[in-house]
């Protein structure tokens, strides 16, 4: 080989070496860049995208969720999981999702997921009033209004203005708390003498008529020996509705102990078994024709007595009673009653 030849052979070499070398250099930085957070971050969006498109819900929320926790200040993920809750109707999971976002998104970005969270739960009160799912409606507002009043105060203006019994209220019921009485109530003995007929703490409660939706009579008295836990309401009352939840849980905790009876006034079991229906409501319920029961001053509902297996009232509350008033007074009752 001449030198002129193994110098050109050489310099090939080189040249030869050099773009390897780029070669390698730009693999190595393509890999870097597609290890990179953003680069994932938009990918696993992509990914997403496709499989909400082909109905692969399971897999899109997986991305999705990969492209929040990979760069949690980033709007996209927040939107897309808000599309993706909303279409599922899931409440919680949004009000979850809203926490996350404003704790992560700057501000400007935090008020766009903001927009896009009211009108997915717009959509989902809607569908519920649509539904008659007139309970959760309900629900769904009072937990906006813990975030934002104005915009709860919309949705009710809005849809639950259209429920036949609700009445919009500017703000929540002003109960007094249960007055301790000034001695504790006789045990649970036939008194000695008669107590005066009344419903206030330690007097003895008239035993009046009320009728099943067969229209067989019922008197208070033919549940002597169990404490009883009656609470009077009726179909449209908006603060009955409310306390139906803590009633419930209180029934199912004592039931084999207390008697709950539920005491319509003056709608008849027409609209008490189809209000039962929509509410699923297991309390038993009652019914009298009007507001004039002897021995009861009733001016307004929810009213609740609680009273031992003798009659002896041992709590009254009159307006929404609270999960922890019922649980308290139907304990001191049982205790009275044994």
């Amino acid at each position: 080989m001449n030198p002129a030849s193994k110098t050109k052979t050489i310099v090939s070499v080189i040249i030869a070496i050099l773009v390897g070398l780029g070669v390698i250099g730009a693999v190595v930085a393509l890999g870097l860049h597609n290890s990179s957070p953003e680069y994932r971050y938009n990918a696993a969006i992509k990914m997403g995208d496709n499989y909400y498109g082909e109905d692969d819900l399971k897999s899109a929320l997986e991305r999705y969720e990969m492209a929040r926790e990979l760069c949690p200040e980033r709007l996209e993920a927040y939107m897309s999981l808000a599309m993706y809750w909303g279409n599922k109707l899931d409440v919680d999971e949004l009000f979850e999702l809203y926490d996350l976002a404003e704790e992560n998104l700057k501000r400007s970005d935090f008020k766009k997921f903001e927009d896009e969270f009211y009108e997915r739960m717009d959509t989902i009160i809607w569908n519920m009033m649509k539904n008659k799912k007139y309970d959760k409606a309900i629900k769904y507002v009072e937990m906006v209004s813990e975030l934002d009043e104005d915009k709860a105060a919309e949705f009710r203006e809005e849809y639950l203005t259209d429920i036949p019994w609700y009445s919009v209220v500017e703000e929540e019921p002003s109960i007094d708390d249960e007055p301790a009485p000034t001695e504790e109530p006789e045990p649970s003995e036939e008194p000695e003498k008669p107590l005066a007929v009344g419903y206030e703490v330690g007097e003895q409660v008239p035993d009046f008529e009320f009728y099943d939706a067969n229209g067989n009579r019922h008197t208070i008295s033919e549940f002597r020996g169990k404490a009883v836990y009656i609470n009077f309401f009726t179909t449209w009352c908006t603060y009955c509705f409310y306390e139906l939840p803590d009633m419930e849980d209180v029934y199912d905790k004592y039931s084999d102990d207390v008697v709950f009876i539920m005491i319509d006034l003056a709608e008849g079991p027409e609209l008490g078994l189809q209000y039962a229906d929509d509410y699923d409501v297991t309390i038993p319920i009652y019914y009298v024709d009007d507001w004039e029961i002897d021995g009861l001053s009733i001016d307004a509902v929810p009213l609740s007595i609680v009273i031992d297996g003798n009659g002896v009232v041992y709590g009254n509350q009159l307006g929404q009673a609270s999960y922890d008033w019922m649980d308290d007074t139907v304990n001191d009752a049982i205790e009275s009653t044994k």
